[in-house]
């Protein structure tokens, strides 16, 4: 779990890099737009995973 959760950050860091990081809601939802969503999403979850799998680590 802790490496599913290294992939999801490692796909995500860039989506950061390359694109606008924090993501807006407006009409004009281009590429750019989806891909900063895609990223936080990524971020998310890798961290959630993360988090996990550390935790099963102590029992």
């Amino acid at each position: 779990m802790i490496v599913l959760g290294l992939v999801f950050l490692a796909a995500s860091v860039p989506i950061f890099i390359f694109y606008h990081i924090f993501p807006t809601i407006n009409s004009e939802i281009g590429p750019h737009q989806i891909s900063s969503w895609i990223s936080v999403t990524f971020s998310f979850i890798g961290f959630g995973l993360l988090i996990l799998g550390m935790g099963r680590l102590n029992k």
